[in-house]
């Protein structure tokens, strides 16, 4: 895959295998990338979180993340990944600090120190959270949790 895009992240290898051999199933070309090495070197973070990623070539990225959807609903194929709390998606990178730059080795060496937290950071709608904190579902303007409805 020349380009890809992340569609799931999960924290333990075999769920992420499963869907990634479910949308090959499906005529997906799907991998798992293993981030656990970057997270423990590159990011001097000891114990990685949300490191393996589903992914897909960029052009069937939402098509992929549609299916992945239809999954969910029908059996709760999406159970096990790390989802964010503000849009439910699961493109999420953790510790929040970018891989892309050298720049980031600066944070994630204050990060490891316990200067910074290290958060959770959700690709789809930039939402960061506290993985040891449970956070608050979004709400609606009443304050009801969204997707609430009555009987």
């Amino acid at each position: 895959m020349d380009q890809y895009l992340t569609i799931a992240t999960f924290n333990d290898r075999e769920p992420a295998d499963r869907i990634a051999n479910r949308l090959r199933e499906a005529g997906f070309n799907a991998d798992v990338f293993d981030e656990s090495a970057a997270q423990k070197w590159l990011l001097l973070n000891i114990s990685p979180k949300a490191h393996m990623r589903v992914r897909v070539d960029k052009d069937d990225g939402e098509r992929a993340m549609e299916q992945l959807r239809q999954w969910d609903g029908q059996d709760s194929a999406m159970s096990e990944a790390v989802k964010c709390p503000q849009c439910s998606s699961s493109r999420i990178e953790y510790p929040q600090f970018s891989r892309r730059t050298l720049m980031s080795a600066f944070p994630a060496a204050l990060a490891a120190a316990g200067v910074i937290e290290k958060d959770y950071y959700c690709e789809a709608c930039s939402f960061t959270w506290n993985p040891d904190e449970k956070a608050e579902p979004k709400r609606d303007i009443l304050g009801w949790e969204e997707g609430t409805s009555v009987p």
